[in-house]
């Protein structure tokens, strides 16, 4: 019997990575003071895997999907931060938010872009505020693109009819329609 041996030389190779840039429009976020990030109303549900949110005890951000508090400093988990755009994606240094920000008071009203590691999703992303100090309550907002392939629902106004008013039986009617020119 005939063995045979192949070996492949590989030299000089470019592979292609693909990701996703999420460029749809833009939404904003926002954890008032003392709320209670264990809710989900202040959290950010971005993907299945990453829920953005804040400690109450003037802490960094932190995953509330896997992570309890924000006592970590690879916090938020599953996320990666640069000062920059995804449109000079290429250039960016990707590091923990920490590590990126330094002080995130310090960060407020700068471009960064968020890379959702597990989900390979970037994210253009800006801190509008950021309640400082360690008894601050943990409020803190900001701006983000958004998936672009879940579109923007119309802004059309609608009418909702209820009849009869009074009902006899028990019965009612809704009815829905669209103001003509909205």
């Amino acid at each position: 019997m005939k063995k045979l041996l192949f070996i492949i030389l590989v030299s000089n190779l470019a592979f292609t990575q693909t990701h996703t840039i999420w460029d749809g429009p833009t939404m904003t976020f926002t954890k008032a003071d003392y709320a209670n990030p264990a809710l989900e109303a202040n959290q950010d549900h971005i993907t299945p895997n990453v829920w953005l949110t804040r400690g109450n005890n003037g802490g960094q951000l932190y995953n509330a999907k896997t992570e309890s508090d924000s006592s970590k400093s690879t916090s938020p988990n599953d996320t990666e931060w640069a000062f920059g755009t995804t449109s000079n994606l290429s250039s960016l240094t990707f590091s923990t938010f920490r590590g990126t920000t330094s002080k995130p008071k310090n960060a407020v009203g700068q471009n960064m872009v968020m890379h959702l590691v597990t989900d390979d999703i970037y994210i253009d992303i800006k801190i509008i505020s950021w309640t400082s100090g360690n008894s601050s309550g943990g409020g803190f907002s900001y701006q983000r693109s958004t998936d672009p392939s879940l579109g923007v629902q119309d802004n059309k106004k609608y009418i909702l009819s209820v009849y009869p008013n009074p009902s006899t039986f028990g019965e009612i009617t809704l009815a829905c329609s669209s103001i003509p020119g909205s």
